[in-house]
């Protein structure tokens, strides 16, 4: 009913704003791939489909109400089950440089989930979210800070607040030879008294680039039992050429009674200035997950960006 009902309020503001000729401009991306068949049931399997169930799928409608407010809806998996995932309003104060406000339905900051690959991480299928909340994000020289506060679930929670907090810096500035080297961390309270944690950092130097992130979620519950999950996110790439990178992740995942372990390697080659040809082949030790296989597998996809 929630997500019914920000639809509904966003598909009001957006007629009002067209009618008010307000400045709309619709960005998106669409990935098509064909991923080899095995028992997994991860997307389309074995056959060409459109990449809906992975977060490199969307369309995103942005509509500047003056110079310090504009509206943002985006809208995923549009050919399978349409859901407007994120609803927002952003505010850019004019008394406070570098201040922004979004309130409305966002994802929930926890880290940054780097990634050069085709294929999302297993993080997003077990902590990614979105809830109903407000962000604060303000930017000093090379030190970001994040604050936000999300409604929970009435009928979960009583409608208890939950908040997170977010600091990074990006190291450039001290060592020239570098083109960024962020560090960072999270940490994200749920009313229900389960706490998330992140730490992550990115370099990147010398065409290539490298990213360590840990997620860790304490008393985390699954039907009788309770665990503490965590994943932990090693990434790199390479720039070979101009137009051809390389790319791997290693995931180590506690969750639940599995401790799944993933490793996908893969390359980008850029066709065009928003079309990349992207191939990849996955590596996993589901152990025992979800009834998945061990067994490896490929993707290989187009992706356009408009």
């Amino acid at each position: 009913m929630k997500k019914i009902g920000i639809v509904l309020l966003s598909l009001i503001l957006v007629s009002s704003m067209i009618l008010a000729k307000t400045d709309i401009k619709m960005t998106g991306q669409v990935a098509v791939n064909y991923t080899s068949l095995t028992n997994n049931l991860i997307g389309q399997q074995g056959d060409f489909g459109l990449d809906a169930y992975e977060s490199n799928t969307y369309l995103q409608w942005q509509a500047k109400i003056n110079d310090n407010v504009s509206l943002t809806a985006q809208l995923t998996d549009f050919f399978v089950l349409p859901v407007f995932e994120q609803i927002y309003v952003d505010y850019q104060p004019e008394f406070v440089n570098n201040l922004l406000v979004r309130l409305g339905e966002q994802e929930i900051p926890i880290g940054r989930h780097y990634t050069s690959l085709m294929s999302d991480p297993f993080y997003y299928l077990i902590f990614k979210s979105y809830e109903t909340g407000t962000v604060v994000d303000y930017t000093l020289d090379d030190l970001n800070l994040k604050t936000g506060v999300f409604t929970g679930s009435a009928a979960a929670n009583d409608g208890k607040l939950k908040y997170v907090v977010q600091a990074s810096y990006d190291l450039k500035s001290l060592m020239n030879e570098i083109d960024t080297w962020e560090i960072g961390a999270n940490y994200f309270k749920d009313p229900d008294t389960t706490a998330f944690v992140s730490v992550f950092t990115q370099l990147k130097a010398y065409q290539m680039t490298a990213d360590v992130e840990y997620v860790y979620q304490n008393a985390a519950v699954h039907g009788a039992a309770t665990t503490n999950d965590s994943t932990l996110n090693i990434g790199a790439a390479y720039q070979l050429t101009p137009e051809l990178e390389a790319a791997a992740r290693y995931e180590l995942v506690k969750y639940n009674a599995y401790e799944p372990k993933i490793i996908t390697v893969g390359a980008n080659y850029a066709l065009a200035d928003s079309l990349m040809f992207q191939s990849e082949v996955i590596l996993p030790q589901y152990d025992g997950y979800g009834s998945y296989t061990d067994a490896k597998y490929y993707k290989v996809g187009v992706k356009v960006n408009f």
